[in-house]
């Protein structure tokens, strides 16, 4: 754990499948804040340009738990 000063938070982390949004997740954790949930957003079923990642927000939480 980070020994940098300041608020810990209780954090919900938006996970979109991407590097960005895990290394988000990790460096919360690092710093100490308490990763209460994760959430995603998914698009309806034949809209928007891909759905590759939409199931990794389920891995990750079967990862982060």
């Amino acid at each position: 754990m980070s020994n940098l000063p300041g608020i810990k938070h209780k954090v919900i982390g938006l996970v979109s499948g991407g590097k960005d949004s895990t290394f988000n997740l990790l460096h919360c954790v690092a710093n100490g804040h308490d990763l209460v949930a994760l959430a995603t957003l998914t698009p309806e079923a034949g809209i928007g340009k891909s759905q590759a990642g939409h199931q990794l927000g389920r891995l990750a939480e079967e990862q982060m738990s």
